[in-house]
């Protein structure tokens, strides 16, 4: 009996002992199914995953529990993957089990936890352990975190653990040690400092790994490399009035790392933001500026370049806006955990409560490569009430973005140059009934060429939702032409929608065609191929 199981035959006999009517059960549940349906037209990223060949199927499903009694809270979760391509979109991936569970109990001021564990200190650029389920994420610590309240003016956090594999854990071995406090009044302030601890296993990563690729490079560049890595971390922010300011400042002590042509080295790593806005009514602005160099904190950090879902102990905030229109959100960013550097300005103007204005400017580079952009983007929104019934937005993005490095193609890949105006137009009907559309146009000479996008949405509140979008390559980049479209020929990418509310349950479904393409959830992105099928999904809380 593994210790899964030792701890929850220890919950359920404990559950019999103090009686399942003194207690309160709460928990929730979320499913997610996909039957895929081969089209040659969507190209070579397209169906030619092995869902399509083989599976023809896919689920995954979440279930968590939570029983509190007497003071002490049991937690439990069952996850589920059958054929599912969510945390390798190129994998067919089946397991099931109970990869979280813990217990904790609080004592005056102090929060005891034993098990798995999601939390993070100030920002997360040091530590952050947290759970993305809409594209594979899962970074819980198994261990035991200590949680300490002192007279409500500084917080203490300290943990010991190791990273959540899936359902079983990597052998590296993290600790922490946090401190948090504030003073809120005329002055606003708020402050903390961390320092995280990660441990390499020996055997494996020392002796098995960095061992033997360091005695194969080149005499002059090899190097010690070491077992431990440290990393320090402060930050704060200070409000008074209209205005404040705000700082983060993380650190890492060397360790062995790629470089941005994927050598290995041994470099210390370095993080930074400050930010500074001001806001009045009808006015606001922000600043806010970012450099990263060769900063990961990571179970195993080279692990980095190869995938950004497995082993990460910290958490860097992409610098560009979220989007989230469908075409203005096509080329998004991922965060460059080798480095990058910008900033990010937006100004919001509202003449009154029916005309409001928003302008947005982002500009990334690498460190290293200074004459190079990664990114760049001009946002702009004009909001418009016209009655208490119909209201509108009028947008233009245009974006710069460097293919090579968002995505690993080629460096004869030029990066692609975008002009997107957008709208998108609501009315209120009678009877709880509203109507919603969206229209789009990407204008490029790059990557896949020109997009056109068009939704309608119904919606009956508070239980049923219908919508109709397509999304048209309407001018295929001769460069990236697929074989199976003939030239001239539209591509179209269609999707039709429902989803039904019932108290806590939600279900929903979807026949969907999906272009291939950068997809990004909470800052988090990662390259997926085009989806062609049917989507089917149910949440309930209980």
């Amino acid at each position: 009996m593994d210790l899964k199981q030792k701890l929850l035959m220890f919950a359920m006999c404990l559950l019999a002992y103090q009686g399942f009517s003194q207690g309160t059960l709460r928990g929730d549940f979320m499913m997610n199914s996909a039957f895929y349906i081969d089209d040659p037209r969507l190209g070579q990223y397209g169906t030619n995953t092995t869902q399509y060949k083989n599976e023809k199927s896919s689920a995954e499903a979440w279930m968590f529990l939570n029983y509190n009694v007497k003071g002490y809270d049991f937690n439990l979760r069952y996850d589920l993957f059958h054929n599912s391509p969510l945390l390798n979109p190129q994998e067919a991936y089946s397991a099931q089990g109970l990869p979280f569970f813990n217990v904790n109990k609080t004592f005056d001021n102090l929060t005891i936890t034993v098990g798995s564990f999601y939390d993070q200190f100030g920002s997360g650029a040091l530590f952050r352990a947290y759970e993305n389920r809409v594209i594979g994420i899962d970074f819980a610590m198994q261990g035991v975190k200590l949680e300490y309240n002192y007279k409500d003016k500084l917080t203490f956090k300290a943990f010991t653990g190791k990273q959540k594999n899936r359902f079983e854990v990597y052998p590296e071995i993290v600790q922490g040690l946090n401190v948090e406090g504030g003073k809120f009044g005329k002055v606003s302030l708020t402050y903390g400092a961390s320092v995280v601890k990660r441990t390499l296993d020996f055997e494996q990563d020392i002796q098995n790994d960095l061992v033997p690729a360091i005695n194969a490079m080149p005499l002059d560049d090899r190097f010690i490399p070491n077992c431990n890595v440290y990393g320090g971390q402060a930050y704060g922010s200070v409000s008074i009035g209209n205005f404040s300011v705000n700082a983060d400042l993380a650190m890492k002590s060397r360790e062995a790392v790629y470089d941005f042509n994927q050598n290995l080295i041994n470099k210390e790593g370095i993080y930074a933001t400050a930010g500074a806005s001001y806001s009045a009514k009808g006015f606001g602005i922000s600043v806010l500026g970012k450099y990263s160099d060769h900063f990961a904190m990571r179970t195993n950090s080279r692990t980095q370049l190869s995938t950004i879902l497995t082993g990460s102990v910290s958490f860097l905030a992409p610098l560009n806006r979220q989007n989230t229109y469908r075409l203005p959100a096509r080329y998004s960013p991922a965060v460059q955990e080798i480095g990058e550097q910008g900033i990010q300005a937006d100004l919001n103007y509202a003449i009154n409560r029916k005309n409001v204005f928003n302008a947005n400017y982002t500009y990334i580079i690498a460190p290293d490569i200074i004459d190079e952009t990664l990114f760049r983007e001009f946002f702009f929104t004009y909001q418009k009430k016209f009655t208490t019934k119909f209201k509108g937005v009028f947008g233009y993005q245009n974006i710069l973005y460097n293919q090579k490095v968002y995505e690993g193609k080629s460096a004869s890949v030029p990066n692609v140059n975008t002009h997107t105006p957008f709208v998108e137009l609501t009315w209120k009907l009678k009877n709880k009934k509203s109507l919603r559309m969206e229209a789009h146009y990407l204008r490029t000479d790059e990557d896949l060429g020109d997009f056109a996008f068009g939704l309608v949405e119904f919606n009956i509140a508070p239980k049923y939702t219908f919508s109709i979008s397509d999304m048209v390559n309407t001018k295929p980049n001769k460069l990236t032409r697929n074989p199976n479209v003939e030239e001239g020929e539209l591509v179209h990418y269609p999707t039709f929608f429902f989803a039904f509310s019932h108290n806590q349950t939600r279900i929903t479904a979807g026949y969907i065609k999906q272009v291939e393409g950068v997809v990004c959830t909470g800052g988090v992105c990662r390259l997926e191929p085009a989806f062609s099928g049917v989507r089917i999904g149910l949440t309930t809380n209980f």
